[in-house]
Order: C-alpha cells, then sequence, then structure tokens
C-alpha cells in the first residue's frame, strides 16, 4: 500500500489534524504568517512559507523539516507523530467523502480497510 500524499508527516496538515489542534487550514495559515514574522532567524521559516502558500497543503512534497513547527505554531507541545497518532486512533467511518483535505484521503481508505481501521461498505466496494 501507498499514502495517497508525500509522507506520514504531511498528515500533518489534514483537516481532522488541525481540528484536533484547535485550529483548520486558514487558522493554520494565519498563524504561520505570524511565527514566520517573528522568527527571521529560523531556518526552516522559508519552508514553512512555502507549505502555507501552497495550493495543496504541500500534500506531495517534502515539509520534514516544519513537520514539528506545526502543532507548535498552534499551541501544541505535543509531537506532531502524536497528534498524528490520535487522530488515526479515532478514525471511524463516517466522514465525509468529498474532503479531499481529509487525513482518510491523504491514508487511502484501502490501506485503512485493510489495517482494520475501516470497514468496506457498500458504498465504496470496488472504489479503493
Amino acid at each position: 500500500f501507498r499514502l495517497r500524499c508525500y509522507a506520514v508527516e504531511n498528515l500533518v496538515t489534514t483537516d481532522d489534524v488541525l481540528r484536533s489542534l484547535g485550529s483548520n487550514w486558514d487558522g493554520l495559515v494565519e498563524a504561520g504568517k505570524k511565527w514566520y514574522e517573528e522568527n527571521p532567524k529560523h531556518q526552516d521559516r522559508d519552508k514553512l512559507l512555502a507549505l502555507l502558500s501552497s495550493s495543496d497543503r504541500g500534500r506531495n512534497t517534502k515539509i520534514k523539516s516544519v513537520r514539528q513547527l506545526i502543532p507548535a505554531i498552534l499551541g501544541s507541545r505535543a509531537p506532531w507523530e502524536v497528534v498524528v497518532g490520535q487522530v488515526i486512533g479515532r478514525i471511524s467511518g463516517e466522514v465525509d467523502e468529498g474532503n479531499n483535505n481529509s487525513i482518510i484521503d491523504y491514508i487511502g481508505r484501502d490501506v485503512l480497510v485493510a489495517l482494520g481501521l475501516l470497514e468496506v461498505n457498500s458504498s465504496t466496494d470496488g472504489d479503493s
């Protein structure tokens, strides 16, 4: 199985993870731009700005150097792995099927079914 994004750290930009951090994409962009202005000497500030400016949340780009900044910018002390893991642990079959920025879309329904985190149902049989 392959993820439907560049790497597992890209899951930190999904709606589900951002919501668990008490925000959304627009909130991250706003907070991230403020952080950018307040941290002129940080080595990864330009990479963060590139992510925040991307049209697809950097879904298919390497964000390894800024993955830890996202929870911190949104006020969380938890490592990104913990935040993403908690959201994965709460995945259920009730999702917005049209949301291209959901954690289910980034991981891929077929992967989640194979892991037993989602059940195959009649509306998705054969679609994975």
